[in-house]
């Protein structure tokens, strides 16, 4: 620089040096030092520490299903399944139109390791009397005929003295008749009217009984629990000679469903 000269004054600053020109830096690791020197710490302590614990352990906890089974008895022998047996309830011969046969008894037993409800439905066909000959060696009736003629008069329940036969003719009207009970007598699913009303075997076959004191409510049985049905038959004085020899041969069909069931 000339002597005399102001560098200022001609718009020239001399260099200035800072003397630490990384200090900003310097600062930013000591910074990530600390953070760093912290987690360790945290990690050390938190790898150090431990929980009271204690445990308990519950095994054998078995879930089987239970069974249904039911058991079908006429009174006289033991206890069958059928199938495969043959279990023969109740067989009439000879029946006079207006005259009633049995009583005939029907046994249930719930032999099973649950609760459970019995329903029973009928089903028939024609059965010719084997004796017949001649004329009444056929059939002259359909087996929905004779089934439309054949009346139960009676049903006791474990031998008490409500005829249950009054709460069948019922179910058959309100569920098979939409509660018709002129329309269930001309079809024949019911003969009578009033308290003289009874079912016909027809009419029976036309819904699934409920084992039951008293329509709709359904009985629920025990395992171990039994019950007993006595009933009585009777061919309608409706019936004419053309029924002579010839008949139905009925099925019974007893289902122990869950107790819960719809």
């Amino acid at each position: 620089m000339a002597p005399g000269k102001d560098p200022v004054a001609n718009g020239n600053r001399p260099l200035k040096i800072e003397k630490y020109p990384y200090k900003g830096v310097k600062k930013v690791k000591k910074l990530l030092f600390v953070l760093m020197a912290c987690m360790l710490c945290i990690g050390l302590v938190g790898g150090a520490f431990a929980w009271f614990t204690d445990t308990e352990t519950s095994t054998d906890n078995n879930f089987t299903a239970g069974v249904l089974d039911l058991k079908m008895s006429n009174g006289t022998s033991g206890w069958q399944d059928a199938p495969p047996y043959a279990l023969v309830l109740a067989t009439a011969s000879n029946m006079a139109p207006g005259v009633e046969v049995g009583p005939f008894t029907v046994m249930f037993l719930n032999d099973g390791t649950m609760d459970g409800k019995v329903r029973v439905n009928h089903s028939y066909v024609n059965y010719d009397d084997p004796g017949a000959s001649g004329e009444f060696a056929t059939p002259t009736v359909s087996a929905n005929a004779y089934a439309k003629k054949t009346i139960v008069t009676e049903a006791y329940l474990d031998g008490g003295t409500d005829n249950k036969a009054t709460y069948w003719d019922e179910q058959i009207i309100h569920e098979a008749f939409s509660d018709d009970a002129g329309a269930a007598d001309t079809a024949g699913a019911v003969i009578g009217s009033g308290d003289d009303r009874r079912p016909t075997i027809y009419g029976l076959s036309l819904v699934t009984l409920k084992f039951t004191e008293a329509y709709p409510v359904e009985d629920v049985w025990s395992p171990g629990e039994s019950h007993s049905e006595s009933f009585k038959l009777m061919l309608d004085t409706s019936a004419d000679s053309d029924y002579a020899f010839d008949g139905i041969k009925i099925t019974m069909t007893a289902e122990l469903v869950q107790y819960d069931a719809p």
